[in-house]
């Protein structure tokens, strides 16, 4: 049995020791799994989803009447961490990371450079807000292609220290206003695999009844080419899902935004489009088939932002601005409306199957389509080169 091995499965028993100490195990009604919760009272499902049937935490207790605003938790996050001693790190950029990933899809990915480059660390525990990309899709509410993760990362740690991040984490959520009372923790293993070989995760994940807010991830062995495998230990908590969590309101794209006059009568996979699609392109991406990025881009476009309707100039600058709080965006605002208006026009033609005519914007793209029909119907297309 390898010593990586012996280090995951010892921070599996570490892990359940620990937590049967201070809360209380159970066994689900529903899928049969261990989990956790704060008191022997209260539901006996592990409060995932699909045990629960449906976020229960929707109706479990009224809704709140002080909003807590996303961005005022990020602001807290910080403000409470760096307070315990961890140090602020800035996001990383949502592309660049080689072969290795085509968006930056975790926090821990502030560590990309020591993990799959060699680069020199130390055990410094870092918090970090960090725009994310997760192209996920499912067919109940909650879920969004992007989020923040606000999360609690550190290189060489113990089982121990891990274990600690989560006291802090749960003491960081009673501050907004969750009761622990009502979380559930479930353990479980993970082999992810970054391109470098597969290795093993030891898991926590918290849910609050029916939905997912947090995941501990704890490796033991990630592969390094010329030095000893590393431990990990990754905090990750969704800043729009804790938020629903505290508003419990019923939409959940009504509790991350944008403003309510904005909302009106736009559907949430326009929302989230948009959404999206306005990170990638103010971060550098342009659509097109000739990279990765640019074909995830171009296809987010494709599914979901039709070239004849109009263009939500308002919705792009509102999400140009929220994304602009966690970084500073490579491309600028006219660049990204530029950007955007030359896909339209782009969509426009291969949809109306017109020959090439390379406009800037919908509006350009009427006015050469135009002229390049009468110039045809006047058999002038000689004279108009």
């Amino acid at each position: 049995m390898s010593a990586s091995f012996l280090a995951h499965t010892d921070a599996m028993q570490h892990f359940s020791q620990y937590l049967r100490g201070r809360w209380v195990e159970c066994r689900c009604q529903s899928c049969g799994d261990h989990f956790y919760k704060k008191s022997s009272k209260g539901g006996e499902r592990c409060g995932t989803f699909e045990c629960e049937e449906g976020y229960r935490f929707l109706g479990s207790k009224p809704p709140r009447r002080r909003y807590l605003p996303p961005l005022q938790i990020s602001d807290a996050f910080l403000s409470f961490f760096t307070q315990r001693g961890y140090v602020h790190t800035p996001a990383v950029p949502l592309t660049g990371h080689g072969a290795n990933h085509i968006f930056t899809g975790t926090a821990g990915q502030v560590f990309d450079r020591v993990i799959f480059d060699g680069h020199p660390y130390n055990a410094t525990p870092y918090c970090v807000v960090q725009p994310v990309v997760r192209m996920q899709a499912s067919n109940h509410d909650g879920f969004l292609k992007t989020f923040v993760n606000i999360a609690l990362e550190q290189l060489g740690t113990s089982a121990s220290e891990h274990l600690s991040r989560l006291e802090d984490y749960l003491d960081f959520l009673s501050q907004l206003g969750i009761y622990i009372g009502d979380l559930r923790l479930k353990i479980y293993e993970d082999r992810p695999d970054w391109g470098i070989g597969q290795f093993r995760s030891a898991v926590i994940g918290i849910y609050h009844d029916g939905l997912e807010i947090g995941v501990l991830n704890y490796f033991t062995d990630i592969p390094q080419r010329e030095r000893p495998r590393l431990s990990m230990s990754d905090v990750s908590f969704g800043l729009e899902r804790l938020a629903w969590s505290i508003s419990r309101n019923p939409r959940f794209i009504d509790t991350v935004g944008p403003p309510m006059e904005l909302l009106r009568h736009t559907p949430h996979d326009v929302l989230d489009a948009y959404r999206t699609a306005v990170l990638m392109l103010q971060s550098g991406i342009v659509p097109n088939r000739q990279t990765q990025a640019g074909g995830k881009l171009r296809s987010i476009f494709l599914a979901a932002i039709c070239p004849i309707a109009p263009i939500r100039y308002d919705l792009i600058e509102y999400y140009y601005d929220w994304w602009s709080n966690f970084y500073k965006p490579p491309a600028v605002y006219n660049l990204v409306v530029s950007r955007w208006l030359s896909q339209i026009a782009l969509q426009l033609e291969e949809k109306l199957g017109t020959p090439k005519v390379r406009a800037l914007s919908p509006d350009d793209f009427v006015a050469r389509l135009t002229t390049q029909g009468l110039a045809d119907s006047r058999n002038l297309r000689g004279e108009c080169k």
